[in-house]
């Protein structure tokens, strides 16, 4: 269905027209509807009919010669007072579908309503695109659909039209394509409209996965339907935002792969991404920020699961998703150990496994929404360059020097004496502020895994001193000056990821200061008591 001379990108060069299939507004009943009549139209020899006249026979049941067209003008916006009658909600559906296609086909359809398919503006094209597709997957897949349609909707007739279409088909090869071809009988083709424009109505990308998630399973585990799914496949590409969020992940179970997996001690096939971003890896943090995680996976069946691994596997999902490839694959481009990733992700993949993959489900669609919200963010944060300006940094010693001698002066005298701001605790601290920065997980700091390898130890005296820090930090005991510290540390690093995000690169520790003045929070007259 397209207006002409405008063709929908992805489709057939042939107009995807139909004569109109939806209830006529004074008798309510199917416009040119075939009943037991053959050929494309009704009374097709009634001279007396003008062509834009309802051809609906009022009393089919009467003799011939008593019989009458209904005779309403359909070029007209007359409508029936019957059409609001809660006994006959059908027609009147029916006619408020109509009515929109045909408002999107005028001449400005894209300039006087923007549609909304799937959650996300769409131009009028990427509608009808989106509409002529569902209606192929809705037959292709019937009736995996039945169980959404409304009450009111004519699923018998659709039911019928393609038991018939199936029946005429068996046998032949590539029946596939006939799946993209809209029925003539009214009922059935308006019906399968209406159930098409339901699903695109829906308020978001996630909602319209779930309820095309089984219909696009059901077509996948057929041959059968295979040259219409090529052809799903090639116009998906130009179909509304809404539509392609919603369809990733199972149009890349759709696509063709080659070899199930790599040759041992070969490089194999790399799997492509499994939908368009305008995200990628270096605007992925290591360890999933706590924002991220309230708004998408907090409410997540955590039964059974630690949160922090399910926030290191997270990242790793969403490089997938963004440029496709294994874990293993995103956990190198993130710079995560492998050894503590695979631990974690096989943890997340039982959880996933149980529920009766409910939880898969609800980890997969947290997944999508915070790609959405990624997608939709106008200015991200380059956590790539943040991590390499800080592979190898730690906090200058003059920065150092200044940062304590302020918080030394708001303590009292006995925490003067007791209180170490020696190198070993700067060396912390360089810890806390690269946690903060790059929103990674502070046991794997390059500094702290560098102090591992060169000691050849697993634990060393730097990791026991992050280790203790992090915990007085959190517990937050009142009078320790570790939650004085904190907040500088914050503040700190706050200043210095903006420099970086500015292109300025930190100086290492053995070079000039890079400190900034802190405000407010480090020359607080406040002391902890």
């Amino acid at each position: 269905m397209c207006r002409p001379g405008r063709p929908v990108p992805g489709c057939c060069p042939m107009p995807w027209s139909r004569p109109s299939t939806l209830p006529c507004p004074r008798c309510q009943q199917p416009v040119h509807s075939l009943r037991k009549a053959a050929g494309l139209f009704p009374r097709l020899q009634d001279a007396t009919l003008h062509p834009a006249q309802c051809r609906t026979t009022i009393e089919p049941t009467a003799h011939w010669s008593a019989q009458t067209a209904c005779g309403a003008r359909l070029d007209t916006s007359t409508r029936s007072t019957d059409a609001t009658d809660p006994q006959d909600r059908a027609p009147a559906r029916l006619l408020a579908v109509q009515h929109k296609l045909i408002h999107l086909l005028g001449p400005d359809g894209d300039r006087l309503a923007q549609s909304i398919s799937a959650g996300q503006p769409a131009t009028a094209a990427q509608y009808f695109l989106d509409l002529r597709l569902l209606v192929g997957l809705i037959r292709a897949s019937w009736p995996e659909a039945r169980h959404q349609a409304q009450p009111w909707m004519d699923t018998d007739a659709v039911e019928n039209h393609i038991y018939q279409q199936r029946q005429e088909a068996s046998g032949k090869h590539h029946i596939g394509r006939n799946y993209d071809k809209p029925p003539l009988e009214a009922g059935a083709c308006g019906s399968l409209f209406a159930l098409a424009d339901q699903i695109l109505a829906v308020d978001d990308p996630v909602a319209a996965r779930q309820r095309l998630g089984p219909l696009l399973a059901c077509i996948s585990t057929a041959t059968t339907y295979r040259p219409w799914v090529g052809h799903f496949l090639s116009a998906e590409a130009h179909c509304s935002a809404g539509l392609r969020i919603a369809i990733a992940v199972q149009v890349h179970a759709l696509r063709p792969t080659g070899r199930s997996g790599p040759k041992p001690g070969g490089p194999g096939r790399r799997r492509g991404p499994m939908r368009g971003c305008r995200f990628g890896h270096r605007h992925i943090p290591q360890y999933l920020p706590s924002d991220w995680y309230e708004r998408h996976f907090h409410d997540l069946d955590l039964s059974g699961i630690n949160p922090r691994l399910l926030r290191r596997v997270a990242p790793l999902k969403l490089v997938q998703l963004a440029e496709g490839g294994s874990l293993d694959a995103a956990a190198q481009l993130l710079g995560s150990p492998l050894g503590r990733t695979l631990s974690a992700r096989l943890s997340v993949h039982r959880w996933a496994c149980g529920g009766d993959g409910a939880n898969a489900g609800a980890f997969a669609a947290a997944l999508e929404a915070l790609a959405c919200e990624l997608d939709a963010t106008t200015e991200l944060i380059d956590y790539g360059r943040r991590r390499d300006a800080l592979t190898t940094w730690s906090i200058p010693v003059d920065d150092w020097h200044r940062l304590s001698a302020e918080l030394s002066r708001q303590q009292l005298a006995r925490e003067q004496a007791t209180t170490d701001w020696g190198d070993c605790k700067r060396r912390t601290a360089s810890v806390l502020v690269w946690a903060r920065i790059t929103q990674g997980e502070h046991l794997i700091a390059p500094l702290l895994l560098a102090d591992k390898h060169t000691s050849g130890r697993h634990r060393t005296e730097l990791a026991l001193n992050v280790h203790q820090a992090w915990y007085k930090i959190r517990i937050g005991r009142p009078g320790q000056h570790w939650v004085r510290l904190k907040r500088a540390l914050d503040a700190y690093a706050d200043q210095l990821a903006t420099d970086i995000d500015s292109g300025q690169t930190p100086q290492p520790a053995d070079e000039r200061s890079t400190f900034r003045q802190l405000s407010g929070s480090a020359s607080a007259n406040q002391r902890d008591r």
